[in-house]
């Protein structure tokens, strides 16, 4: 059975002040594997993030079904853990806290929720900082934190909403590396979100691209690299070959969302 299915997902919006009625994603399908690791990509204002909620259970679709392992998804559970661009830990807990934060509100005793997330924190590599709060961290440490406190309810499904946009270049590379080792330890299936080109092809399985607004699906790219993959990996002849597929895509709805007709044959 399929991890997640997405069935003719639809989001329509009214604003509020002129009641305009506005499609942001138009029957989004996908089928995801179990364990697999599959990216979306899209140009800005696509519907990447709506979508995303809403595989959540964060808000209801228009029209359309989302199914996890066969169960239809109407609001946010334990099956799904979700990792946003901002760690948004609460900053009066400590790292340990944080982490141990979700469990707790499942109804897991203190003491038990802090011991069964001591081997997340050693696994994204936070040993040594369990007692300092979120403003002794750097944004990559508080990220890993972030990222344990997801895994720490065990979901079947890791959804991730570019979580790295916030670090610097080198940093992001590292991090990416590192979920990579994560993932290859806990095989969850992870639906992930970047505007990175080299990122999505780096960590995943297959790579969807989605077309302007109102979004949908318009490539299934699967990526056939071999793991585990070093990062230089990203400097071979396959990889540019896949990013320039990718980039192709995009390019195509960017022109016709920007570009000025007349200026198109130019790009």
């Amino acid at each position: 059975m399929p991890s997640l299915v997405i069935s003719d997902v639809t989001m329509i919006y009214e604003r509020p002040r002129t009641h305009e009625r506005f499609r942001a994603i138009d029957r989004v399908s996908m089928t995801i594997d179990e364990s697999s690791f599959v990216t979306i990509i899209g140009p800005s204002g696509c519907g990447k993030s709506t979508l995303l909620a809403i595989v959540d259970g964060l808000i209801a679709p228009s029209a359309g079904t989302i199914e996890v392992e066969g169960r239809p998804i109407t609001a946010p559970g334990p099956d799904r853990g979700m990792v946003f661009q901002e760690a948004s830990l609460l900053p009066w807990y400590t790292t340990l806290e944080n982490c141990a934060y979700g469990l707790e509100s499942q109804g897991v005793p203190k003491k038990e929720a802090q011991q069964r997330v001591l081997p997340l924190i050693e696994m994204v590599g936070l040993k040594g900082f369990e007692h300092n709060y979120p403003a002794e961290l750097s944004i990559g440490m508080q990220q890993r934190a972030n990222v344990a406190r997801a895994l720490a309810v065990d979901p079947e499904i890791l959804l991730m909403d570019e979580p790295f946009a916030a670090l610097d270049a080198q940093t992001r590379e590292l991090m990416q590396s590192e979920l990579l080792r994560i993932w290859d330890q806990t095989r969850k299936t992870v639906l992930f979100i970047t505007h990175q080109l080299d990122e999505a092809i780096y960590l995943s399985d297959r790579v969807l691209v989605m077309s302007g607004r109102p979004g949908r699906i318009i490539d299934d790219v699967p990526i056939p690299l071999e793991r585990p993959r070093p990062l230089d990996i990203k400097r071979t002849p396959i990889f540019a070959e896949l990013e320039q597929r990718l980039w192709d895509d995009l390019r195509r709805e960017i022109e016709e969302e920007v570009a000025p007709a007349g200026a198109r044959e130019q790009w």
